[in-house]
């Protein structure tokens, strides 16, 4: 080796580089690992409530469907639906709600002429859902507050 090859290498660097580094490495490990563990546990924990909360919803709600198909219709069951829709708004993915949204609307349901009032608890309503959910594609027009149709008289002859 050549003199400024054997003046680079310092052994006592080494040994306190591959020492040091695994140390560094543990401490930061066993102080921030609690942290992390909290971290993951507090938001499993969170989409774990979501998630039932979901379930119950849905389940709600395709118990009553029967109300709007079934022999007519079931008052009782059609209410008993939209009040797990209105539950739902919170915690489904978008898709879902723009294709109950859908399926309401075709129904017969009808999105009522917003008022100022209607706007601002609109906005309210997202806002609830952005806390809950994090972001979201959905705007105003979106929240549907389901009122069935007026529906118009037959004629009968």
């Amino acid at each position: 080796m050549s003199e400024a090859t054997q003046s680079q290498f310092d052994p006592f660097l080494f040994i306190t580089a591959s020492i040091m580094v695994p140390l560094i490495i543990a401490l930061t490990a066993n102080i921030l690992g609690p942290y992390a563990a909290e971290y993951w546990r507090l938001r499993n924990e969170r989409q774990k409530t979501k998630w039932n909360q979901m379930h119950e919803r849905f389940s709600a709600m395709l118990t009553n469907v029967p109300g709007f198909f079934v022999m007519g219709s079931d008052a009782e069951k059609q209410t008993r639906f939209l009040e797990a829709y209105s539950h739902v708004f919170l915690y489904a993915p978008d898709d879902t709600i723009r294709r109950f949204n859908a399926a309401l609307v075709s129904m017969g349901y009808a999105k009522p002429q917003d008022t100022e009032a209607d706007k601002a608890m609109k906005e309210a309503i997202l806002s609830m859902r952005r806390a809950l959910y994090g972001k979201t594609d959905l705007t105003r027009d979106d929240v549907l507050f389901p009122v069935r149709a007026a529906q118009k008289p037959t004629n009968a002859s």
